[in-house]
């Protein structure tokens, strides 16, 4: 359905109010605790985070997906979340120690329906969507989002929203 009205250009319904983002990241990551996939959560988080203008729910859609690719994608090694202030917007991450995408691939990994293709992945399930979606969600919110990685070591997503002005 979110595709559908991405593709629409019908918005969301988006629901925008001042929220803490080390809160924001916290309640999501909570979603996780007692689940058994093997590795475990780092999260770090800057103190006095400025509060961010978003519509909570579709934020924590796009930082359980970016946890949620992590540990499909990742057999080994810690999952950190992050949330930092970078000039005017606070970003939050997520980086795993897994597979890695490729240069070729890289600026692909937004594309609806995108899918890396490596004998690693033929087994994991998804649609190629997933990451389309957050992208929207995030420019939708003013801000930015980005990834960088490096084939069988790692892969980090981030995503920056604007500092609520009041």
């Amino acid at each position: 359905m979110d595709i559908s009205r991405i593709e629409s250009q019908k918005d969301f319904g988006f629901v925008k109010k001042p929220v803490r983002p080390a809160e924001l990241l916290m309640k999501n990551i909570k979603f996780y605790a007692g689940a058994e996939f093997g590795r475990r959560i780092v999260i770090e988080v800057e103190e006095n985070l400025p509060l961010v203008n978003v519509d909570a729910e579709k934020i924590g859609q796009v930082i359980k997906n970016l946890v949620d690719n992590s540990i499909k994608y990742s057999v080994s090694g810690d999952i950190v979340c992050r949330a930092f202030q970078k000039l005017d917007m606070v970003w939050i991450s997520v980086q795993d120690q897994g597979i890695g995408i490729s240069e070729e691939d890289l600026p692909h990994i937004f594309d609806k329906f995108f899918r890396v293709e490596r004998k690693e992945t033929a087994e994991t399930s998804g649609t190629g969507l997933g990451l389309s979606i957050a992208k929207y969600i995030v420019e939708s919110h003013n801000g930015k989002i980005d990834v960088e990685s490096q084939v069988d070591k790692w892969t980090t997503v981030s995503f920056g929203l604007p500092i609520y002005k009041g």
